[in-house]
């Protein structure tokens, strides 16, 4: 992806091992204390300002990453936080020709377009819970509007579980069991980056809290702190399993989609798509039990590690 960027100008820049000039830096107007990815911020203003920004595909120092699951979901949430809060600041830039080009702006929007899905994908969880209780007391009232959340649930699948593993397989030399671990990884951090893209969009301010790294385990934290950094992801998948089961034990619920199935299909349909949805809040228990083991280590990566 940074060659394919480095092709058309259109670097991200971000991370430990960012070089920047000094005049280009207090020649045009220095790091930008509101935003929580000042980094990426700024490439992008010296963008606009007609400065160029290199990819070098060489590695000259090594970054830690994230302890364990709670540091790592933290992290997420700030860059997503981050990314929302340059969004909103230089919106009329990226959205309309003017000082980026037409490959700077695609680059950074589409660099932000699967945070987005991540948002939209909590938004869709939440409206099928409440679908689905609707359906459940009021079945002759409410109905389930299957082929309305089938779209985008299949996309975000298909993003997670398709697209990602593919990339990683064709691009990157690693193992079956590494990729599977980075699908998994990716879809437990998504309840995270969905917060983070609304903060950044819905709030004012931002704190940037440092991300945990060196040699401060999860593991020996206390279990409540643990389990407390994945309770809303187990609150969302404690209630779209009920609500599936409160759909399975229902009597058969009228449908207004047009894609031909019974009632009954429509229902197990629904239940689908309800256990679909529930995947990336079981991923990160998994993720978050993985990274309280005895066995986890902080791990050590190479320069395509990006927080400082």
């Amino acid at each position: 992806g940074m060659h394919h960027r480095n092709e058309r100008n259109a670097i991200v820049q971000h991370g430990t091992m960012t070089l920047i000039s000094a005049q280009a830096l207090h020649g045009h107007g220095a790091w930008s204390e509101w935003c929580v990815c000042e980094d990426t911020e700024l490439g992008l203003r010296l963008m606009q300002r007609g400065l160029s920004t290199v990819y070098v595909d060489q590695v000259f120092g090594r970054g830690l990453t994230p302890d364990g699951f709670a540091a790592y979901k933290k992290q997420r949430f700030r860059w997503a936080q981050g990314g929302m809060q340059i969004l909103k600041a230089h919106c009329t830039s990226l959205l309309k020709s003017g000082t980026l080009s037409g490959g700077q702006r695609y680059h950074f929007l589409a660099g932000w377009l699967p945070w987005m899905g991540d948002a939209l994908h909590l938004l869709f969880a939440l409206a099928a819970i409440v679908w689905t209780v609707g359906a459940v007391v009021m079945p002759t009232v409410v109905t389930l509007p299957t082929l309305l959340f089938m779209l985008p649930l299949a996309t975000f699948v298909l993003a997670k579980l398709v697209v990602g593993p593919v990339l990683y397989w064709r691009r990157v030399p690693c193992s079956v069991a590494e990729i599977v671990g980075a699908s998994v990884a990716g879809m437990a951090v998504s309840h995270g980056i969905a917060r983070g893209v609304i903060a950044g969009l819905v709030g004012r301010n931002a704190r940037f809290e440092v991300t945990d790294k060196g040699a401060v385990a999860v593991r020996r934290a206390p279990i409540r702190a643990a389990i407390g950094a994945v309770r809303e992801e187990a609150l969302m998948l404690v209630l779209l399993v009920i609500a599936a089961c409160l759909l399975a034990a229902s009597a058969p619920v009228a449908s207004a989609t047009p894609i031909g199935l019974s009632s009954a299909g429509d229902r197990w349909l629904w239940i689908a798509m309800l256990a679909l949805q529930a995947l990336p809040y079981a991923a990160a228990l998994v993720c978050m039990w993985l990274s309280m083991r005895p066995d986890a280590r902080p791990a050590v990566a190479g320069a395509v590690v990006i927080d400082a």
